[in-house]
């Protein structure tokens, strides 16, 4: 089960790279002969691995963040509008990274990545903790967010990747990346329409 969900994860990956590079959005009706194609090359033999497998052992472990960002991408391939992840759900992902990465690193006296396994005496206000944030955000409306901590509590209860720790559920560095490079899109869109606004009631 752990072996075949990373491996549609990283095939989740590698198609969406590939539809990046053959902008599919420009074959119109004929996109899903560009799925076709991808999906032939994600299971192209290199030496005596395949190329989803080359991308299991050379990668980490997806987490549910990177599977949503990736399946939101591929969905709006099917609309006219570009693939948007909500402010919210950006938000929380840069918010945990800070949180766990740079005390992981060794940065205090405090180890937030021990509490990600089940063992941990503290284990289940971590996971009290996740859950509370996604049944408020499910309450506002934050939907992204919601589903987020949702299917990752899930995932890590049904076990469904070798890793124990909920942490590796939740994030990894491609969805810290992805996240940051997202926020820093929408603020600098929302910074050059105000400008732009401004400049036209000058005129």
């Amino acid at each position: 089960m752990s072996t075949f969900s990373s491996l549609m994860a990283h095939g989740l990956l590698l198609m969406t790279v590939l539809l990046m590079l053959m902008q599919v959005r420009r074959w119109k009706q004929y996109w899903p002969l560009a799925y076709l194609l991808s999906a032939a090359i994600i299971v192209l033999p290199l030496s005596d691995w395949l190329l989803i497998e080359f991308s299991r052992g050379l990668l980490t472990e997806l987490s549910i963040a990177s599977v949503l960002m990736l399946g939101t991408y591929l969905l709006s391939i099917l609309k006219v509008k570009r693939p948007t992840n909500d402010t919210s759900f950006n938000l929380f992902i840069l918010m945990f990274a800070i949180l766990l990465y740079p005390a992981s690193l060794g940065m205090g006296m405090f180890d937030p990545y021990a509490l990600g396994f089940a063992s941990h005496a503290y284990y289940d206000y971590l996971v009290l903790g996740v859950a509370a944030i996604g049944i408020l955000a499910a309450y506002i409306g934050y939907k992204q967010l919601a589903l987020w901590l949702t299917l990752s509590c899930i995932a890590h209860g049904f076990h469904i990747y070798e890793s124990n720790n909920l942490w590796n559920y939740l994030l990894d560095p491609f969805a810290v990346i992805a996240a940051l490079v997202s926020l820093l899109n929408t603020y600098a869109q929302k910074i050059y329409l105000k400008i732009r606004s401004g400049n036209d009631q000058h005129v």
